[in-house]
């Protein structure tokens, strides 16, 4: 992977509030099941990431 840069575009997102990330070291079916779980249970926090994400957007 060129100097991981999916990585770092990623952590761009999450240090704004516009993200999760889970490192595809810790990736498991039921780590990712159990992070879903914890969005879906919060919706505001959908809600939050998502507003966030869209501030993001270039336009």
């Amino acid at each position: 992977v060129a100097e991981n840069h999916q990585y770092h575009n990623a952590m761009a997102m999450v240090r704004r509030g516009a993200a999760v990330i889970l490192e595809e070291k810790n990736l498991t079916g039921p780590a990712l099941c159990q992070k879903v779980r914890e969005l879906f249970a919060h919706p505001e926090t959908l809600r939050t990431l998502g507003e966030n994400a869209r501030r993001m957007a270039i336009t």
